[in-house]
């Protein structure tokens, strides 16, 4: 996310992340909760028994960037201020 904020409405940003990729960008949407207890959850999630769809739809939850969070945050369509 830091890398967008130099960015502003003109510019076109550009991401591609796919293949499980994602799941090594992370952010809480509680900035107080330590990576190393969002690492195991996230352990606990996929060995869990869920299927990929359900331990997805638990993360992005509790993400800032999961579920399409972070291409809103890089779109000036949703007017998010940096």
């Amino acid at each position: 996310m830091r890398m967008l904020r130099p960015f502003d409405e003109d510019d076109l940003v550009l991401f591609r992340i796919s293949g499980g990729a994602s799941s090594m960008l992370e952010a809480p949407l509680d900035s107080s909760i330590p990576s190393e207890e969002v690492q195991e959850f996230y352990g606990i999630l996929v060995h869990s028994g869920l299927s990929i769809t359900d331990v997805n739809t638990l993360r992005k939850h509790l993400s800032v960037v999961k579920g399409g969070r972070l291409a809103n945050y890089a779109s000036p369509l949703y007017g998010i201020q940096h």
